[in-house]
């Protein structure tokens, strides 16, 4: 997914990262159909951000009563406040890095939420240009696959490759949420009951999503990889970074690459909001959503189809299904 004359993956096992680019990779990329040492796919411009501070709000969750389809009372299972930390721990994995011993320069902030009601939160809450993770209650009735635990949309302009906005979709309706690692430290103990109690580790799910956020495309090669393309129930490893993932990051954004100046404000533009990976015209080019997706499931990376109905356009995305063989 790379722009022939700005690619930065390498495509040797030692150093296998690749990022998303403004065209959409064939089927063969990614679905890791590929030879071990094929290169990352090195068509269109790749995908970043050139602001240094990226606001984002988290959606409130809710359960639903599958009788009525109507919303009960807020989740439980894993507290809200406790989600809160997850999604800041995830995306911090990524700005603490370190290049060469100097800070990244990326920094991530979350706005507060106008309203705590899941009912309203997606017609009342502000989103315009604003990033969000979302707790999607209705993911099957949006057109997702039932098996993909989460999928993030990556809005970008195709004629500079910088990314303006992202929406990081969890599946609630599949997603057995939990935090597999109640004590901050991993151990195959917790990996196992989780992966008992059917439980998905959130973290391990969205720093891998992160990874996206930031410009990341799936890993085919390096299995303990964050950006590794499968992921099975109950894993934890994706929540720390290798340094193949270090590695990507710090090419993409190297220590002053970045503006000094700080704006948590969300991204304004008279750009026409673009969804379902619909195209639409802006100034200096157009607006592209690129959908990346991590299921915690399975070890198998299917490419689904995602129909937009207001548009009657397609985008591609990457998921893992669940094998059954």
């Amino acid at each position: 997914m790379l722009g022939s004359t700005l690619s930065l993956a390498a495509s040797s096992v030692a150093s296998a990262w690749c990022r998303t680019t403004t065209v959409q990779a064939p089927e063969r990329y990614d679905n890791c159909w590929l030879e071990a040492d094929t290169p990352c796919w090195a068509e269109g411009i790749p995908l970043a951000w050139i602001r240094a501070c990226i606001p984002y709000k988290v959606s409130p969750r809710a359960a639903v009563d599958p009788a009525t389809g109507e919303t009960t009372l807020p989740r439980d299972d894993l507290p809200y406040e406790r989600v809160l930390e997850i999604v800041e721990e995830s995306f911090g994995t990524w700005t603490g890095v370190e290049c060469d011993g100097l800070p990244l320069g990326l920094r991530t902030k979350r706005i507060a939420n106008k309203t705590a009601d899941y009912d309203s939160w997606f017609e009342e809450e502000d989103l315009s240009g604003m990033n969000a993770v979302s707790f999607v209650n209705d993911w099957d009735e949006r057109g997702n696959a039932a098996v993909i635990f989460a999928l993030t949309e990556v809005f970008s302009n195709t004629s500079s490759g910088e990314i303006l906005w992202v929406n990081m979709k969890l599946n609630e309706q599949y997603g057995n949420w939990g935090d597999c690692c109640p004590s901050g430290v991993c151990s195959e103990k917790d990996a196992t009951r989780c992966h008992t109690r059917r439980t998905v580790d959130l973290q391990n799910v969205i720093t891998h999503e992160a990874g996206h956020f930031i410009g990341l495309a799936h890993e085919c090669a390096l299995r303990d990889a964050t950006m590794y393309y499968a992921a099975d129930r109950g894993q934890t490893n994706k929540r720390t970074l290798e340094a193949d993932d270090r590695e990507g990051i710090c090419n993409i954004y190297p220590p002053g690459s970045l503006p000094e100046g700080c704006d948590f404000s969300p991204y304004k533009s008279a750009l026409p909001t673009a969804s379902c990976g619909c195209r639409a015209a802006g100034a200096g080019g157009s607006l592209l959503a690129l959908r990346t997706t991590l299921a915690g499931l399975a070890s198998l990376l299917a490419l689904l189809a995602a129909r937009c109905r207001a548009r009657k356009r397609s985008a591609r995305e990457g998921g893992l299904e669940q094998r059954t063989g």
